[in-house]
């Protein structure tokens, strides 16, 4: 059934969680005329966008873009120290970005610095899917029932955001 939209279970579960964190988001931003109101109005569109990606897959076209230059240089044999070097300075960006998200929201509760790093930690997965080692597409993409792991880690980040909106 889902062929006949041109998606897969995972995406299928990809696309209701993050569509829920957006409404979710919005809702909470309703809710809040206060300052975190807009931070959960930025966190809704974050999760749109997410949305998008899954639908869209730049993520694999980016990869696919990097391996065709890799080819054409002759280079894609030796990728591999390339492609750690490239995850280790996307932990650093992310912890770092996530470090900007806590020090930014100092002042929000507790929920928005929740779901700003678990925005930040999901972003950071879409960029390792990106650089693609295999070793972690290896973990990334074991299927649990029809759904392959991502799709399950990127419910329960979601589930974390929803949750968030929730405390005060």
């Amino acid at each position: 059934m889902l062929d006949r939209f041109g998606t897969n279970p995972t995406q299928f579960v990809g696309t209701i969680a993050f569509g829920g964190a957006a409404i979710a988001c919005l809702v909470a931003a309703r809710q809040r005329r206060t300052p975190d109101g807009r931070a959960w109005i930025v966190l809704a569109l974050i999760n749109c966008l997410f949305v998008v990606e899954i639908l869209i897959g730049f993520r694999h076209r980016i990869h696919n873009l990097g391996n065709s230059i890799l080819i054409a240089d002759g280079k894609y044999g030796d990728r591999g120290s390339l492609q750690e070097s490239l995850i280790w300075s996307l932990a650093a960006i992310a912890c770092a970005l996530a470090t900007l998200v806590l020090f930014r929201l100092r002042f929000a509760t507790g929920g928005v610095r929740m779901a700003g790093s678990i925005s930040v930690a999901v972003l950071a997965l879409f960029a390792i899917e990106a650089i693609s080692l295999h070793a972690l597409d290896a973990v990334f993409y074991q299927a649990i029932s029809n759904v392959l792991l991502i799709g399950w880690i990127w419910a329960g980040a979601c589930a974390v955001t929803i949750t968030a909106t929730f405390w005060r």
